[in-house]
């Protein structure tokens, strides 16, 4: 099986693709700084995958996140591989990206909005023309805060927001739980970032669900209290990780993640008294 077929998932009726960036390269305890034992964990560098997700669902053509540009392959610690463009792999999968109709964006930072404008002819242009964008509320506000404007969010709102504005392609979503289109909800997990949302699809017998950054590494399911140096309120983002972990675990949602290791898709699993990860493989089955 050739590598982008590995990326080709079928679960219940829906079919999706996995879309990856560079990944970030950061020391597992600069990842989780405030870890107890500390010294347990190695400061060599860890692979942190960037994944975008591309949904066939119903009659549309979705887009997850939208991974990290060229522009933050210079703002954050990435691997430089041979890995096929953005675009590139959408072509790959048979795709363009004038066939995607909605972008929803899971939050706003460096490895989730990099694709979602392009820079042409001097000017910054929505990356995907004929695509209606969804992003919280509460994101692009903190984006324009003082404290958000402090961390770079003002140059991201220009590059990667205000574009979207001005060509009249966005949609700015205020309710913290809202069914955005037929079968796709659109719900607030705050924490990793003020805005912080995941994107249920709701297929035949259960859901997909696209979590965001409620986690960076498998290390948080078994262990939710460990909270990730990205994190903006490491207590919000502990509570929503585990409502996130009870309510996956208890539907048997299938889990598509931003940062986890390959397939970067399964399901979570109660496991004496905690929680655990069951990947999914291309052909739809589970790994033990």
């Amino acid at each position: 099986m050739s590598l982008m077929h590995k990326r080709i998932f079928h679960h219940d009726g829906v079919r999706f693709f996995k879309i990856t960036s560079p990944s970030i390269q950061l020391p597992l305890n600069q990842l989780y700084p405030g870890t107890i034992n500390q010294d347990t964990l190695p400061d060599t560098p860890f692979e942190i995958p960037v994944n975008s997700w591309m949904v066939e669902y119903r009659d549309q053509l979705i887009l997850i996140d939208a991974g990290i540009s060229r522009l933050g392959e210079e703002q954050l610690p990435v691997s430089h591989n041979a890995a096929p463009s953005f675009f590139e792999q959408l072509a790959l999968f048979g795709k363009k990206a004038e066939d995607i109709s909605m972008v929803i964006l899971t939050h706003l930072h460096l490895d989730h909005v990099g694709w979602s404008t392009v820079f042409e002819n001097g000017v910054w242009k929505p990356a995907f023309a004929g695509a209606t964008y969804y992003m919280s509320r509460n994101e692009v506000d903190y984006l324009l805060s003082d404290k958000g404007i402090a961390e770079g969010g003002g140059d991201i709102f220009k590059r990667n927001v205000l574009p979207l504005i001005l060509d009249n392609q966005v949609r700015v979503v205020s309710d913290p739980r809202s069914e955005i289109a037929g079968g796709i909800m659109y719900q607030e997990y705050p924490g990793h970032s003020p805005g912080h949302m995941i994107v249920r699809f709701r297929t035949q017998h259960s859901e997909i669900c696209f979590c965001g950054d409620i986690f960076h590494s498998t290390l948080q399911i078994g262990n939710p209290s460990l909270s990730s140096s990205f994190c903006r309120n490491t207590v919000q983002a502990l509570t929503s990780r585990k409502t996130f972990l009870k309510r996956a675990a208890a539907r048997g949602s299938l889990v598509c993640s931003a940062h986890l290791d390959s397939p970067s898709a399964g399901f979570i699993s109660f496991s004496g008294g905690g929680y655990s990860w069951q990947p999914l493989q291309p052909d739809g089955k589970t790994q033990n």
